[in-house]
C-alpha cells in the first residue's frame, strides 16, 4: 500500500502510445487500454466528407478520464494536417467513455491518461 503522502500522481503518468486500427475505432468497438475498458463511439463523418480528407499523418490522440469515466480532457497531439477531420476526431473522443479498476483508484481531480495512435486507413 502506498504511504500516506506518496500517492502516485495520476495526471503526470507516463503513457505508451497504443496504435489503434481505423477499423476498429471508426466502427465503435470496445477498447482495452492500460487497464481501461474504453467504449468508443464512431466519429459522425460523412462518407462525403471521408473520401475528401486528405490527411498527412495519422493522428495521436491524448484522452484523460475522469473517475466517472468520462474525458476530462481530449487533444490531439499530432493532427492529420485536414482541420476538420481533427475537430471531428476531437468530438468522437469526448464521447468515449471508461470503465475499470484503474478509475476507482482516482480521488478529487485525478486522471487516467492514455495516448492512441488513430491509424486512418
Amino acid at each position: 500500500a502506498p504511504e500516506s503522502g506518496n500517492d502516485a500522481d495520476k495526471d503526470a503518468e507516463a503513457t505508451s502510445v497504443i496504435k489503434v486500427p481505423a477499423s476498429e475505432w471508426k466502427q465503435g468497438k470496445p477498447l482495452a487500454a492500460q487497464g481501461l475498458d474504453i467504449t468508443t463511439r464512431r466519429p459522425r463523418i460523412p462518407v462525403t466528407a471521408w473520401l475528401s480528407y486528405r490527411p498527412k499523418y495519422n493522428p495521436v490522440a491524448r484522452v484523460e478520464f475522469d473517475r466517472t469515466g468520462k474525458p476530462k480532457r481530449a487533444s490531439l497531439l499530432v493532427r492529420s494536417q485536414e482541420p476538420n477531420l481533427d475537430e471531428r476526431l476531437i468530438d468522437m473522443l469526448y464521447r468515449w467513455r471508461a470503465k475499470g479498476a484503474r478509475l476507482k483508484l482516482l480521488t478529487g481531480d485525478q486522471t487516467v491518461t492514455i495516448e492512441l495512435q488513430l491509424l486512418l486507413n
